[in-house]
């Protein structure tokens, strides 16, 4: 009897045992947390090109040659309207003139001839010239003088096909040759018309 007893109790210690063991490995292997698998990223947009830039169309190059003309030469206008300028020789100013005392009294005239190839009359009083010479074209002064007969003013009107001429003098030294550019305008409305040439000696 307590032999059966016995056996019975180590059976069931025997089974308990196992029963234990077994639960307990599964418990424990049922305590590890699982791995966190990271969420599959995304793939990233693709950036839109960068939009090519556009070609530059190439500034027209100036045309000096056709910008300039000589002295004696006609400047005309798309209107009808032209201008000459001739060099009329030099000049020394008066007691009683303005404008020439950088040079000394010397001064050169230039002879302005505007002519009206329109159908209407012309009315030159917008029109102005100024002078630069010598290598770092310096400016020069418009010379009045009234006691030789230069300090008018264009006046009147231009019948079409007429012409008007106004000499003026401007303090360009005379004792030696210099390159003068001389630009001159109708009107204020009109692009210059620019004329280049070496006056003196």
């Amino acid at each position: 009897m307590k032999k059966t007893l016995s056996t019975l109790a180590i059976s069931c210690g025997i089974v308990l045992a196992a029963t234990g063991c077994t639960t307990g490995a599964e418990q424990t292997s049922g305590s590890e947390p699982e791995a966190i698998q990271a969420p599959a990223s995304s793939p990233a947009p693709e950036s839109a090109p960068a939009p090519e830039p556009s070609p530059e169309s190439p500034s027209p190059a100036p045309e000096v040659e056709e910008s300039l003309v000589e002295f004696g030469e006609t400047w005309e206008y798309e209107d009808g309207i032209a201008v000459t300028v001739t060099h009329a020789g030099a000049a020394q100013a008066s007691q009683y003139a303005s404008g020439a005392d950088e040079t000394g009294g010397q001064m050169r005239l230039f002879k302005i001839t505007i002519e009206n190839g329109t159908d209407g009359i012309f009315d030159p009083a917008g029109a102005y010239t100024t002078v630069n010479y010598g290598d770092t074209g310096k400016v020069a002064e418009r010379v009045f003088d009234s006691g030789q007969g230069y300090g008018d003013m264009w006046q009147g009107k231009i019948l079409p096909g007429k012409e008007q001429s106004l000499t003026l003098p401007f303090a360009v030294p005379t004792d030696k040759a210099y390159e003068v550019l001389l630009s001159v305008a109708p009107g204020f409305e009109y692009e210059d018309a620019i004329f280049l040439g070496t006056v003196g000696k």
